[in-house]
């Protein structure tokens, strides 16, 4: 099966059927449970995203040993992405993972949605393990139900590892490791057939936006 990915819709298309698929940030936003993320001032959160993003490019360049085209962004959110970078070339120096995988949009139409995992690394013992990179000050309550999520779009659940890699401003990093797997995939399962339900029924509101 191969998918489409659209960033700028943040849609994944399996190309033989045509079927859009939706992301797994959108089947989490429609649950309500990053509701929270409502009281921060929208001008802070938008600051967070490109910083983000900027990170993830940088991060994605080093991995891929790829030049990357920054001369459209702001040197500002360069010079503030350098910390985040140094922190991630340390633990990926650390851990001595071969990777697998990076940023590659995938889905499922017998699941019925479509995610891109930040990294898939094999560990010194074979074990796949799905990495997500956060930059924010915190982690959400729901970033471990995002990698149980990709995590079954791997297929690979019996021998498959998450982890919520987190990079700091200060250039340190913090491995988050899930401290209930299982729950994980149950409210995943829970949040997909809500999602599943409230679009049969024509109740989701459009909503633009965030990362796939």
């Amino acid at each position: 099966m191969s998918i489409l990915y659209n960033a700028d819709l943040h849609t994944y298309t399996v190309v033989e059927s045509g079927v859009v698929l939706p992301s797994i940030t959108q089947i989490i936003d429609s649950t309500g449970f990053n509701a929270a993320m409502q009281d921060i001032p929208q001008h802070i959160l938008r600051h967070a995203a490109d910083r983000g993003s900027v990170v993830h490019l940088l991060c994605h360049a080093y991995d891929t040993k790829q030049e990357v085209d920054l001369s459209a962004v702001d040197p500002g959110l360069i010079e503030e992405a350098q910390p985040y970078l140094a922190a991630y070339i340390e633990w990926r120096i650390k851990t001595g993972w071969k990777l697998l995988e990076a940023e590659n949009p995938r889905g499922s139409e017998d699941l019925g949605y479509g995610g891109t995992p930040d990294r898939i690394f094999e560990d010194h013992e074979g074990w796949r393990v799905i990495v997500e990179i956060k930059t924010s000050l915190k982690i959400s309550a729901t970033a471990h139900v995002q990698v149980a999520a990709q995590e079954m779009l791997l297929c690979e659940i019996d021998r498959s590892k998450r982890i919520v890699l987190q990079l700091t401003k200060e250039g340190t990093y913090k491995e988050h490791v899930s401290d209930d797997p299982g729950l994980d995939l149950r409210i995943w399962h829970n949040a997909l057939e809500n999602y599943q339900f409230m679009a049969a029924k024509k109740l989701l509101r459009r909503k633009s936006g965030g990362k796939p």
